[in-house]
């Protein structure tokens, strides 16, 4: 999907380095969802069911320019 792919090109110029490997873990796993899902909540539409990949999907918005963000997000414990 020519969407999903543009918005997995800005993540990886605009916060995929600051990953952590527990995080770049979640992602590779979130990465194995069907491209409607992906899109939809990497879109900013929804959030996945699960609230660690929510969290992630959120954040992740954030970092590309979907959720406005006036100041860096803080982390959960877990993905730090």
């Amino acid at each position: 999907m020519k969407e999903l792919d543009l918005l997995l090109e800005r993540f990886l110029g605009q916060g995929f380095e600051e990953l952590s490997e527990h995080q770049l873990a979640r992602f590779e796993t979130l990465l194995e969802s069907p491209d409607q899902d992906l899109f939809s909540w990497l879109g900013g539409g929804a959030d996945p069911e699960d609230e660690e990949f929510a969290r992630l999907a959120r954040w992740i918005r954030r970092r590309i320019g979907i959720e406005p963000c006036l100041s860096p997000p803080p982390l959960p414990n877990r993905f730090t």
